[in-house]
């Protein structure tokens, strides 16, 4: 949790509000010719910058704290299929539960949560 709580930070979104079902992403905005402004780029790590979908399709944060580009691209476009391609809370239960691994800081930059290279993705994931 404690790496999520950092990514949140980073994009603008406090981390109690995650817990709302309610919540809406900081990046999407329903004007798709123009880009969210409420989250400076110049803050925000580059693993964590949003990705197309991210901007245009209504979603939840949590999935903007996986420093993943491709994973949060694909997993807001089949979840907005009809029916959606997978259980957005299961898919929340199977990250939480060790189906991605940041591991801790050993020296310099490395362990940092917003870093994809800090995290390693278990195979039955």
């Amino acid at each position: 949790m404690e790496v999520f709580r950092h990514n949140s930070e980073k994009i603008g979104v406090k981390f109690e509000e995650l817990t709302r079902s309610t919540c809406q992403s900081p990046w999407y905005s329903p004007f798709t010719s123009l880009p969210s402004n409420l989250v400076p780029f110049d803050t925000v790590p580059p693993d964590l910058y949003p990705t197309p979908a991210q901007r245009r399709l209504p979603h939840h944060p949590f999935i903007d704290l996986l420093p993943f580009l491709w994973i949060r691209e694909r997993a807001i476009t089949l979840d907005r299929l009809d029916p959606p391609a997978f259980d957005r809370c299961e898919l929340k239960a199977d990250i939480l539960n060790n189906g991605m691994i940041c591991w801790k800081p050993r020296a310099g930059r490395e362990g940092l949560p917003w870093d994809r290279r800090s995290w390693e993705i278990q195979p039955w994931f």
